[in-house]
């Protein structure tokens, strides 16, 4: 645990989130239901609010590419015809009658925010936030079909320049 204590996370890929961050352990509750080849995870990409993508993922989180499936849906959770990193499962996995709450949840922790990701564990009923990730991997991501970061983009309302001066 010291190394991780030593780690700059800002200079691995530039995230300036985590420039000037001390480091920290934080121990949370374990979730034996996490990190197995059935585990499930729910990671809703949001703009401004508003949930655009549901990204449901199965599998050992970093696991290599054939141990773990990421499917992709709308808002109504329609599955959405591209994949990124992980390839589409070849049964998508069975979305749960929680995903209303967890989408809820997901806009009211993103409202104001102009892009974010946030990530739920579904745990005996109980859901769980996970974390905010503003840079999902790093955003050296490539999507297929490749039309698809171009529709992102378009999803994303930044906000003006703000100089105290």
């Amino acid at each position: 645990m010291n190394s991780f204590l030593h780690r700059e996370y800002y200079w691995r890929k530039r995230e300036w989130p985590y420039k000037n961050v001390k480091p920290r352990i934080i121990a949370e509750e374990y979730l034996d239901s996490l990190g197995k080849p059935d585990s499930v995870e729910y990671k809703l990409t949001c703009m401004t609010g508003v949930v655009k993508i549901v990204t449901v993922c199965q599998g050992i989180p970093h696991a290599e590419f054939d141990k773990r499936t990421n499917d992709n849906y709308d808002r109504d959770l329609n599955h959405l015809p591209w994949w990124a990193f992980y390839k589409n499962a070849k049964k998508p996995v069975p979305i749960p009658p929680e995903i209303h709450k967890i989408i809820e949840y997901a806009e009211l922790r993103s409202s104001g925010i102009p892009q974010v990701r946030v990530d739920f564990y579904l745990h005996n009923g109980i859901i769980y936030f996970g974390e905010f990730t503003f840079f999902t991997w790093a955003e050296f991501i490539k999507y297929e079909p490749l039309e698809w970061d171009d529709i992102m983009g378009q999803w994303c309302e930044l906000p003006e320049k703000y100089n105290e001066e």
